[in-house]
């Protein structure tokens, strides 16, 4: 699967964290901005800030999309299978539920080694942006 440039297969839990927010940032703020523009260019005044729904919620859509795309990669490198990605796209809407399992999604470590998902992440990426490799050591393969 190869979405925005993702080719790895898991996530650790650095390019989880990471590939969240900056695309929290990318498709929310497009959101806000593109939003405002069109109030803007439609002469829509308001005295408080809300985003205009009809531009804002395909950008959502898409983070929402890419959100559960990141938990399938990360459920992948517990070595759980990516059809619990289900759960936790309704458990997001849950208060409590929706804070432990982001929790554990960031703070449990993925498998030491391959797993039938692939390879462990020898990289941190963010939507397809390597940020860091990890150095091969001596007599080490990729």
């Amino acid at each position: 699967m190869n979405i925005l440039g993702i080719r790895s297969p898991r996530f650790n839990r650095l390019t989880y964290l990471l590939s969240i927010f900056f695309a929290m940032f990318v498709f929310v703020g497009l959101g806000v901005i593109l939003s405002s523009l069109f109030d803007v260019a439609m002469g829509v005044k308001t005295d408080s800030f809300e985003p205009n729904p009809f531009i804002f919620l395909p950008f959502f859509l898409g983070y929402y999309l890419y959100l559960i795309m990141a938990v399938v990669k990360r459920l992948h490198d517990l070595d759980i299978h990516g059809a619990w990605s289900i759960a936790f796209a309704v458990a997001i809407f849950i208060p409590i539920v929706n804070l432990i399992t982001g929790l554990y999604l960031l703070f449990t470590d993925g498998n030491a080694g391959d797993n039938k998902y692939g390879k462990r992440p020898q990289v941190v990426h963010v939507m397809g942006v390597v940020i860091w490799k990890k150095s091969l050591e001596i007599g080490q393969t990729v």
